[in-house]
């Protein structure tokens, strides 16, 4: 898999007793997620020692059976890494490994760190009594009362033990059927799985101290524009082009394995603040990246650690900042909740980005220049080219 392969995949953990159920339902879940589009990796808790996945008598297994610590089993469609390990990985270290999906659906793994989906059935004589202690510990922090030391507390829970879903609908805790895949998918897409972004790139200025149109700029022999879809379209799901002069950017290829399309303002020019309305009403994804056609040096990884951070704080606006205030061409935007406060700022008669990033319904996370160093240490990533002479002196 090589789509989005550096961008971090968000997971989830199941966790239950043995005989719950987990396997079956994460069985049908998966299936649901995937029937959806998404592309779902899973983890799988096997906690009685040693296992064997290999087939006796086959090459590989007779390698490994031979003294090799790692076995490598690939062919052109599928690859299997075999290893020998001195102590448990831990989860998070084994999702770390795993970038680019759009969830992991961990099974087991109770103390990672991770969410956790409570699963309990009637039919398992250990979940009825660990029920029990489940409904101890949250009648103890409904009480303020300290719960179990290894309690964590669920997102959600799976289950149709009658005290435990009267228990979860006192507390406000999602609750599920074991035969409701359906809201479990539904949940899981609303809160957990990756959320598509849109990389905007906007070319609809009108380059007067260039002297020629920057849909036109080359970089070290090659269309900006087009270096920028090829360096991102790994980490977006679509591209949009703003530009009134769509003719401009006939040298774009039919195909760069995403969407790419060019679209004119949306609104009459008033402003650099009718671009950004553009850029927020032409993509489908929840998340635009906007930045300019003449950024030279845009960063692809910036954007990988920002879509952490929006995924971590769940933040309107993940926002480079320095000495002068914002950075809005390379930050990263919630699109629903921005194309409201564009809409506000455009109705109190604001022309200027910078009047809808004073928005008070919008939740800011500021990025230090420290935080855009740690993602991008060569620095550069909000450079412009707006004259001939800053063309040279990047060049040399």
């Amino acid at each position: 898999m090589s789509k989005r392969a550096n961008i971090p995949s968000p997971a989830i953990s199941f966790v239950g007793r043995h005989n719950s159920g987990k396997t079956t339902l994460l069985e049908k879940l998966i299936a649901e997620l995937t029937q959806r589009g998404f592309d779902v990796g899973s983890v799988k808790h096997h906690t009685h020692g040693n296992f064997e996945i290999d087939v006796p008598g086959k090459d590989s297994f007779r390698h490994k059976a031979a003294g090799a610590t790692e076995v490598v089993i690939s062919s052109p469609v599928k690859v299997a890494r075999i290893r020998d390990i001195d102590e448990e990985i831990e989860c998070d270290e084994i999702v770390d490994t795993m970038p680019g999906h759009d969830i992991v659906i961990v099974e087991g793994y109770r103390n990672s760190g991770l969410p956790i989906i409570e699963v309990m059935r009637a039919a398992s004589e250990r979940d009825t009594e660990y029920s029990h202690e489940f409904l101890a510990n949250l009648d103890a922090l409904a009480k303020g009362l300290p719960t179990t030391e290894d309690f964590e507390m669920p997102v959600g829970v799976v289950s149709d033990i009658e005290p435990v879903i009267v228990a979860c609908a006192e507390a406000n805790i999602p609750l599920f059927g074991f035969d409701s895949v359906a809201e479990i998918a539904n949940y899981l897409q609303e809160n957990y799985v990756r959320k598509q972004v849109t990389l905007v790139i906007q070319a609809g200025g009108e380059s007067k101290r260039m002297g020629f149109p920057k849909e036109d700029l080359i970089f070290e022999g090659k269309h900006v524009i087009e270096e920028q879809i090829e360096r991102f379209r790994d980490y977006v799901d679509e591209v949009v082009i703003t530009s009134n002069h769509p003719e401009r950017l006939d040298y774009l290829k039919d195909d760069y394995g995403i969407p790419v399309k060019v679209c004119r303002d949306t609104l009459p020019k008033q402003g650099a603040l009718t671009g950004m309305y553009t850029a927020f009403s032409e993509s489908s994804c929840p998340r635009v990246c906007c930045i300019a056609c003449d950024m030279i040096f845009a960063s692809e990884h910036l954007l990988a650690k920002q879509i952490g951070i929006m995924n971590e704080t769940k933040a309107d606006v993940v926002i480079p900042v320095n000495r002068h205030g914002h950075e809005p061409f390379h930050a990263l935007y919630n699109r629903e909740t921005c194309l409201a406060a564009v809409n506000r700022a455009l109705d109190n008669g604001e022309t200027r980005v910078q009047g809808f990033l004073c928005d008070s319904q919008l939740q800011f996370h500021d990025m230090t220049q420290a935080d855009v160093r740690e993602a991008v240490p060569r620095g550069g990533c909000f450079v412009n080219i707006n004259t001939p002479d800053d063309m040279d002196r990047f060049s040399a």
